[in-house]
């Protein structure tokens, strides 16, 4: 049983990555407040089942994961059109890259967003945790409650999807 009085020095930490993840499994930036909000609050309503022996983040991460796919399951989410400029928080850094530089990472960012927002949210949200997060598959089969095949496969389909996703995108925009 965790401590109380440990719950805001144990978890505030663990926000930017929490916000980083919401945005990765598609959450609009306009939105990722407010469902990380609702994430902690989450967190800390079961806060004493948390097991303080047991490292912290793949316990967050079912909450952020069960909150971003309450999230894109609202009908207003599902409806509109997202604009893709924006939707990953930036993450400071010390030294400005060279303008056509940024803009080449910033295209290259949008695009794999866009292709991103294409997936089924199933085999997004495994990609997310494979490739952005280096969650283990085993331990994405017991987080979703799923058999380790079936997110081996949804893993290599997401891949396939994500390919195709980007060639076709970048086609439309004329990008090698």
């Amino acid at each position: 049983m965790a401590d109380p009085h440990r719950f805001w020095p144990l978890v505030e930490p663990e926000i930017p990555w929490m916000h980083a993840l919401l945005a990765r499994l598609g959450v609009r930036t306009r939105d990722v407040p407010d469902v990380l909000q609702r994430a902690l609050l989450a967190v800390h309503a079961q806060w004493g089942s948390y097991d303080a022996a047991r490292p912290l983040r793949p316990w967050l991460r079912l909450f952020v994961q069960r909150s971003a796919s309450d999230y894109r399951k609202r009908s207003d989410v599902l409806h509109e059109d997202v604009t893709l400029h924006g939707s990953v928080a930036a993450h400071e850094v010390d030294a400005q890259p060279l303008p056509d530089v940024a803009l080449e990472a910033e295209e290259r960012r949008a695009l794999l967003l866009a292709a991103l927002d294409t997936l089924d949210y199933d085999r997004r949200t495994v990609l997310v945790l494979v490739e952005f997060e280096g969650v283990a598959v085993a331990e994405i089969a017991a987080m979703l409650d799923l058999p380790v095949p079936t997110v081996h496969s949804r893993l290599r389909l997401a891949r396939v999807d994500i390919t195709a996703a980007v060639r076709r995108l970048a086609a439309r925009r004329g990008q090698p």
